[in-house]
């Protein structure tokens, strides 16, 4: 019996991994900037920006270069949901329609605000081109996250809640920078699947717990621990590493309790167990109340404004409430196609470690979009890249033919 591989797998996959060392940097700067908050814009004018431009830059490199056809001759375009690009397309046009028909001159800094979310979208497309164009991308985009997360720490800022004293990093949102913690707690684990500097990995995702309980997040926590029991759901040997990060947890839960002041408030709302005064409630109910004035092709700010102060602080509500519901319907089977491919290869045996933590991150993320409105967060379309990443390395395989008959 003799085996023969296809040669082409390997020469293509050859190709497709060439470094290209702008595009790396482009990389390492969008990771970075995607953790700096609007609150950074008082010490560095247009900082929260950086992440639009660079992203726009790595955007048009590959438009010219190879966004549509990949050097392997795999069209990456073609991978994509079918879901995904009529959210693209009906997020793009309501959003273009509402910019179109206020008849409201405005700046090429207002124009990006108001079309940022049709932006990240096609950030998380060029991103995953990227990690896929050279591997390495893939690592470097995580220590550059990390980095950025680290160093945003020191310029964070708290602020009184209602009920308690929150932490919200850089951003206004407590939520808001929770997400950020969920990310930067999964990306530390990711990078744990070697063992090279695993003191520094394991010290960047002590600091992301810590951060994720100071802000106070309920959400934020209870996707972290679906996605850890997910991990562990996965994995049927309980591997050193998973037993060291649960360890590492608790005692980030013991630098929490006793190292910073105003923490009690804190730590009664994340654990409290009534939530007759949760807010979450009298939001949706008066979004429900309203049904009518954004049903079909969403509302504009004013009128939201109109409705409640605050946020849906749910992202399928959020779909519908700003861009109808010709939006949410993709929206529900992108998010089903994302968590069938995490699942999948979860629990698939020849998963490895990363395969699973990155699995893990894709769910816990959308467990948080159940409390929180992420649909115009940078973050989830960051994770939209890791999503296909993990989808194209999948179905990617090399296929082996076995020839009966031959020595």
């Amino acid at each position: 019996m003799e085996q023969t591989v296809d040669r082409t797998f390997y020469k293509d996959a050859a190709l497709e991994h060439n470094p290209r060392i702008v595009e790396s940097i482009l990389v390492c700067i969008i990771a970075f900037s995607a953790t700096v908050g609007e609150q950074m814009n008082v010490y560095f004018p247009f900082a929260s920006k950086i992440y639009v431009f660079s992203g726009f830059l790595l955007l048009l490199m590959m438009c010219f270069r190879r966004l549509l056809r990949l050097q392997s001759g795999e069209r990456i375009l073609a991978k994509m949901p079918g879901s995904f690009w009529m959210l693209f397309f009906v997020i793009f046009l309501v959003t273009f329609a509402r910019l179109f028909s206020s008849g409201v001159s405005i700046g090429i800094l207002d124009l990006v605000e108001r079309m940022k979310t049709p932006l990240f979208m096609l950030y998380g497309v060029v991103l995953c081109t990227a990690f896929l164009d050279y591997e390495k991308n893939m690592d470097m985009f995580c220590w550059s996250y990390l980095l950025g997360f680290i160093l945003m720490i020191p310029f964070g800022r708290s602020g009184d809640f209602t009920t308690a004293y929150r932490f919200v990093g850089t951003y206004t949102n407590p939520n808001t920078y929770g997400v950020d913690c969920i990310i930067a707690l999964f990306m530390s684990m990711y990078l744990l699947k070697d063992r090279k500097l695993w003191v520094i990995k394991t010290l960047f995702a002590l600091a992301a717990v810590v951060c994720l309980l100071r802000t106070g997040s309920r959400g934020a926590l209870m996707s972290v621990l679906l996605g850890i029991a997910l991990i562990f759901m996965f994995t049927k040997d309980f591997q050193k590493k998973f037993i060291f990060i649960t360890l590492g947890i608790a005692a980030a839960i013991s630098i929490f309790l006793y190292s910073f002041k105003d923490t009690s408030g804190v730590f009664v709302r994340l654990f409290e167990k009534s939530y007759s005064g949760n807010v979450r409630l009298q939001v949706w109910q008066a979004y429900f109340e309203n049904f009518s004035k954004f049903f079909f092709f969403g509302a504009s700010e004013s009128v939201i404004s109109t409705i409640h102060k605050y946020t849906p602080h749910n992202s399928f509500l959020g779909v519908l409430v700003r861009y109808g519901i010709f939006a949410l319907v993709p929206y529900i089977a992108f998010i089903l196609y994302n968590l069938r491919y995490s699942f999948k290869k979860g629990r698939d045996r020849a998963a490895g470690y990363s395969d699973r933590v990155l699995s893990s991150l894709i769910f816990s993320l959308t467990m948080s979009g159940m409390t929180m409105e992420n649909i115009n967060h940078r973050a989830t379309w960051v994770i939209l890249a890791l999503v296909l990443y993990n989808v194209y390395n999948y179905e990617k395989r090399p296929r082996i033919k076995f020839v009966m008959g031959r020595k």
